[in-house]
């Protein structure tokens, strides 16, 4: 992976968290076999424990977090 891959995947998840686009943001995951937002949470090995993780974004009030 270089850095402007890393880039660009990073810009595409940050737009569709934004626009609260959870079928984008759950698709950049597709080939990803362990998930873990933090180190104190269980990880997700599968893509429905990812996408059952990023509904919790349609409730965030994202434009207060991003600033």
């Amino acid at each position: 992976m270089n850095r402007e891959y890393a880039e660009k995947w990073l810009n595409k998840l940050k737009d569709y968290w934004i626009n609260k686009d959870i079928e984008g943001a759950v698709s950049l995951f597709t080939k990803t076999t362990f998930y873990q937002e933090t180190p104190f949470m269980k990880p997700y090995t599968t893509i429905q424990e990812i996408n059952q993780e990023w509904q919790h974004v349609k409730d965030e009030d994202i434009e207060s977090i991003d600033k």
